[in-house]
């Protein structure tokens, strides 16, 4: 096990070219780019010597952003383990408040290295800020319908979240899908 972690380890190493040394921090300008949607880039290099003084420029962004925060990473050169795990952590913190990180214009070989520790499918990864504001766009008009109508009936029912619950008018079961759409069941 212990071998098999030293080996991925190392070939995640090999992954990266030799960067140059930089700031490593984010920009300060956090832009508003949708109703609710933040943008914060960052660039460099992001590793344990830089968590400290990034946590408290996410945690102000993320404050300013109601719905989500783009993080537009195509400057970012390279990142360890730790940066990686400090992402995953951020990503959780700000779906457990209803938010959405997604991770913008991120470099191949940061993409092989996320790729390695296995989170590649952890993430929300748009191809760049505009693909992400679209995500965003989209997901809005995702959300849940406000006229949503019994498939029994036809009467109003009230959008909710993803689950199951009755129609008043008829009483019929209805279960909600991720789209918003009720149906019978």
């Amino acid at each position: 096990m212990a071998s098999n972690l030293l080996a991925r380890a190392q070939k995640a190493q090999a992954a990266f070219r030799n960067p140059a040394p930089d700031s490593g921090t984010a920009d300060t300008a956090v832009v508003s780019v949708a109703p609710g949607v933040v943008a914060l880039p960052v660039g460099g290099i992001l590793d344990i010597s830089r968590l400290d003084a990034m946590e408290s420029v996410l945690t102000a962004a993320a404050a300013d952003a109601g719905t989500g925060l783009i993080l537009d990473i195509s400057g970012l050169d390279a990142l360890d383990a730790a940066g990686v795990g400090f992402l995953a952590a951020f990503h959780k913190r700000m779906r457990s408040k209803g938010s959405e990180l997604v991770l913008a214009g991120m470099r191949p070989q940061v993409l092989e290295f996320i790729r390695i520790l296995g989170f590649e499918s952890y993430f929300t990864v748009a191809i760049d800020a505009s693909g992400a504001i679209d995500y965003f766009r989209n997901a809005a008009r995702a959300s849940m319908p406000s006229d949503a109508r019994c498939p029994a009936c036809g009467a109003g029912i009230a959008s909710g979240a993803v689950g199951r619950r009755r129609c008043r008018a008829c009483k019929a079961v209805l279960s909600t899908g991720p789209d918003g759409t009720p149906v019978l069941g």
